[in-house]
């Protein structure tokens, strides 16, 4: 095995910086395994906790010495896709079976709604950054008093 970056070099691209074992690591992560099972492809009789640890260190290693967002765009994985798969995603739909027979199809919401959370996230409207007051005539300290008070037909 070959460490030196120079003979390891593809053109093209900025994988040249990594190690063979590297590339060939971040190669099969970008196809789709998570760090574990792309650290257990390139060293198959790592036992699970390590190749768990391991295959996070060379995911950090290999996003410091990459041009992440270089390396992403790269392999398809730019805004653009994305934004189709967020597409995709608000649409999704779901077959169910019984007997191995199709029963029927319908709107995956589970999907749905992880593509409107990740939506609101790109967009920067994640619920907990939403100002509720801002069309408000009264100030919002006001709603905050308001809300503190106690209903006197509660009182016992």
């Amino acid at each position: 095995m070959n460490d030196n970056p120079q003979e390891s070099e593809t053109k093209g691209n900025n994988l040249g910086v990594l190690k063979p074992r590297e590339q060939l690591f971040i190669t099969k992560y970008l196809e789709g395994l998570n760090a574990k099972e792309a650290y257990l492809f390139i060293s198959p009789n790592a036992a699970d906790s390590t190749a768990r640890v391991q295959g996070s260190v060379y995911l950090k290693r290999i996003k410091a010495k990459a041009k992440w967002s270089q390396l992403l765009e790269e392999n398809g994985l730019d805004d653009f896709a994305l934004i189709r798969s967020i597409k995709e995603m608000l649409n999704a739909r779901t077959t169910k079976f019984y007997m191995d027979t199709i029963v029927c199809t319908l709107k995956d919401n589970a999907t749905r709604m992880k593509a409107t959370e990740l939506l609101a996230d790109l967009r920067g409207k994640r619920k907990g950054q939403i100002d509720l007051y801002v069309d408000l005539p009264i100030p919002a300290t006001v709603v905050i008093e308001v809300e503190k008070q106690k209903d006197p037909d509660s009182e016992g």
